[in-house]
């Protein structure tokens, strides 16, 4: 599939491709039926009010998440982190912050499927993860998706409905938004300080986490 063909199917987030059909104008149709689909011709505000103008639904739309994401500047780190094992070991960071050649940047792209992230010898950190992530852990463990969470929760809630005998369950529901996306950027810093790892690694990372920029596509136009 060229390069063209590629670009209208994650667009057109069609998945027939892989079955052989790889007409880009197909995908491009299907691109402009989503947008078409996607289209917010209004939108209702918390107070009640209606934003009925395309330029009013984005000015909303994008002060919305510059509230959600501002900063929070969390303060007594020191007590939550005290939680926190050191497990990063110097063998462990002598791998992640060594030195690369040009090479195995090359080879790292070149076994890169089109549509999909680098394999793990591009990525330092995968190789250390399971000495990071628990076995209870949910997410970014192999073969563990977080879908699987809602299969649990149907079953741990199935179980309490048919159960029978003296011992009494509860299930509390919790509204917490999405970890990764509320994460602080200086909570984050502080907890891979804690598990020890290099501050060369520390600054690499917080790097490419503070230098991204975002743009909300509503009704197919970027704002923001």
């Amino acid at each position: 599939m060229d390069k063209g063909a590629r670009m209208w199917l994650q667009r057109s987030k069609v998945q027939w491709a892989k079955y052989g059909d790889r007409n880009s104008k197909y995908f491009h149709a299907r691109a402009t039926q989503r947008l078409r689909h996607n289209s917010i011709h209004a939108l209702k505000k918390g107070d009640g009010n209606w934003c009925q103008s395309q330029e009013e639904v984005a000015e909303y739309i994008v002060t919305y998440y510059k509230e959600l994401f501002n900063l929070a500047n969390p303060t007594n780190l020191e007590n939550t982190n005290q939680f926190v094992n050191t497990i990063i070991t110097e063998e462990m960071n002598a791998k992640l912050v060594a030195d690369f050649e040009a090479s195995e940047v090359h080879d790292a792209i070149k076994q890169m499927a089109p549509l999909k992230a680098p394999g793990p010898d591009a990525n330092r950190l995968k190789k250390i993860l399971p000495n990071i992530i628990t076995e209870n852990q949910s997410a970014f463990t192999k073969s563990r998706l977080i879908s699987d969470n809602i299969l649990v929760a149907f079953e741990f809630l199935h179980s309490m409905q048919r159960h029978t005998g003296k011992d009494d369950y509860m299930a509390i529901k919790l509204d917490i938004s999405k970890a990764y996306d509320r994460v602080e950027w200086v909570y984050l810093e502080a907890v891979m300080r804690k598990m020890d790892f290099d501050e060369k690694w520390i600054r690499l990372m917080i790097t490419c986490i503070t230098t991204v920029s975002y743009s909300i596509l509503i009704s197919g136009e970027p704002k923001g």
